[in-house]
Formats: structure tokens, sequence, C-alpha cells
């Protein structure tokens, strides 16, 4: 303890293992009004409809009003600090799709190309 500058209380408290795990304030939604946040997004998905960080936001953001949980929220709105969190939270259920450009030769195939190779 004197070595290391730490609380003899602390170091007894890590031992005991009676430490808090949920360190941070805590989050604007519950772990429940998350999880059915997390079975809309699957089940959209389930029906092919992939979903962006917008999409997740907008979801958020219809949830948050439809219950009326705006005084949670900054704004009154999900953030993007909010999504991050959220992910991180829910990163073994979620899988988020990132969408990215066609180069352009790929962008101008057409069938006739494919056909003609």
């Amino acid at each position: 303890s004197s070595e290391t500058n730490i609380p003899i209380g602390t170091l007894a408290s890590r031992i005991s293992r009676n430490s808090n795990h949920h360190v941070g304030r805590p989050t604007a939604l519950t772990k429940t009004e998350e999880k059915n946040l997390v079975d809309l997004i699957i089940t959209l998905q389930d029906y092919g409809e992939l979903s962006t960080c917008d999409d997740v936001l907008k979801y958020a953001t219809e949830f948050v009003d439809i219950m009326n949980l705006k005084s949670r929220l900054k704004n009154g709105v999900p953030t993007r600090d909010w999504y991050y969190g959220f992910l991180r939270r829910w990163k073994d259920r979620l899988k988020i799709m990132n969408s990215t450009k066609l180069e352009k030769v790929r962008a101008d195939v057409t069938l006739s190309t494919v056909d003609g190779w």
C-alpha cells in the first residue's frame, strides 16, 4: 500500500471483491429499455433492413419520444456519444453495417461487361 500510494481500504475491498463494477454515470436508458431497442434492430435486420449509425439514432429518438424519456438525454435526443456507448454495451448482440462507396471501375460494370469477360 505504501509503495503504490493506494489506500489500504481500496486494496482490502478489491481483495474481498466488494468493489463496484459499475463505474461512471448511469446510462440514459435502462438495460430493459436498451434491450427493447436491440430487439427492434435485430428484428429489422432479420427482415433484411441493415442498420447504420443514423438508423439506430433515429430508432432511439423515436423510442425516447414515444416513451417520454427526453428529460434523461442532453437536448432530448440520443447523440453519437450515446450511440458508441450503446454499441459497446451490446457488442455481443449487435452488428452495425458501415456503407462504403464503390470504386468507379466497379460501379461502371454492367451485365454486358460481365458476359463479355
